[in-house]
């Protein structure tokens, strides 16, 4: 009986391991897609920021190439 223990055990283990590596391994990969689309998001904020403040300086009454 202790044999059957032992082993059963054993693959109780190792489908708990191989459950955590799958679940942390989906963790991080949406963890870097999370990740990559704030940075996006934070570079088109600044960029489209630095737009606004540059149309706004501008006088584009007397810009011939406006259009």
């Amino acid at each position: 009986m202790g044999y059957v223990l032992r082993v059963r055990l054993a693959s109780f283990f190792a489908g708990a391991a191989t459950a955590s590596f799958l679940g942390l391994y989906i963790l991080r990969r949406d963890y870097k897609v999370a990740h990559e689309s704030i940075s996006l998001q934070v570079i088109v904020g600044i960029v489209s920021e630095d737009s606004i403040r540059k149309w706004e300086s501008k006088d584009y009454e007397s810009d011939p190439d406006r259009w």
